[in-house]
This record gives structure tokens, sequence and C-alpha cells, in this order.
């Protein structure tokens, strides 16, 4: 079983992606179905005790150990069979010690990376996912009306702040 503090809880193609952090290694961990590894997690699978896993839950995954390159995420893991349980809650400033201090989010200060991009780094060096200490968050409306749209900004911090 592996310990993750649950960071994401989305929609993927109508079931659910999840992912978090493992407490100890510090490494992002995104569980996969074998039969479908760009499908969601489906119910039966991630519920536990008819309750979706939720930000900071501290969840014990089955995941399969020989995970070593599914896809181009380094954090892709597959299930293995057996129960999730959820263990306890994790507080909020735990999540200190897994924030990333870079200078840019994911790589670079585009709106995404690319896929040649990541393809080009060496495995242990991709980034998909990842938790940002922001010193400074800005949102505007760029685009008043039907259609109304907004930006988002982030400053983010090089230096650890504790």
């Amino acid at each position: 079983m592996t310990q993750i503090i649950c960071l994401a809880n989305s929609w993927k193609h109508g079931e659910r992606c999840i992912a978090g952090i493992n407490k100890d290694t510090k490494k992002w961990i995104r569980p996969l179905c074998s039969s479908n590894q760009e499908a969601g997690i489906p119910s039966n699978l991630r519920q536990i005790e008819t309750r979706e896993p939720a930000l900071l839950d501290i969840l014990e995954i089955p995941l399969e150990n020989n995970c070593s390159d599914i896809g181009i995420a380094p954090e892709n893991m597959i299930i293995a069979p057996g129960k999730w349980q959820r263990i306890g809650q994790a507080p909020p400033t735990d999540l200190l010690d897994f924030c990333q201090y870079n200078e840019n989010i994911l790589h670079n200060c585009h709106k995404y990376v690319t896929v040649p991009f990541l393809q080009s780094l060496p495995f242990p060096e991709r980034r998909t996912l990842e938790l940002v200490y922001a010193t400074k968050i800005s949102v505007k409306c760029i685009h008043k009306g039907e259609g109304t749209k907004w930006k988002g900004s982030l400053l983010t911090s090089t230096a650890v702040l504790r």
C-alpha cells in the first residue's frame, strides 16, 4: 500500500482523476487503471465507504511496484487489486514541505509544456504536477458578456518561506 496526501480529484472522461504526494518520497503519484490508462478511475475503485477522496485526505492505495514508464509522466502508477483506505487528514501546514520554489511553474513561463519538451527531459526530471507556493494571486476579467473570460496570475517565490 502506498500513502498519499490527496491534492487533486478532478473530472476525467466521466470519471475522476486522483493525484497526491507520497509523504515519504515527496513525489507525486497519479493512480491509473491498467485496463484504460487514459480514462479516469471508476467510483467502485476510488470511493471509500461511498465517499470521494477529498483534498488533504491521507489515502492508502494499492499500487503496482513495476510502473517505471507509463506514458510521459513519472507520477503515473497502475492500481493493484485491493481496497483504498482513508487513514487521516493532513494539516495544510504539512504541505509547505512539498511546495516547489522554482522561478517557473512546470518547467517554463508559458501556459503549457509540450509533449516533445517533456520527452526531451530525463524521465526523473519530468514534472506534470506541481505544488507551488504563491506569494500573490490576482484574477481579472478580460472580457465581459457572453463568454466572460478571466485571467489569473501567480507570483511565486524562489526562496523557501517558512
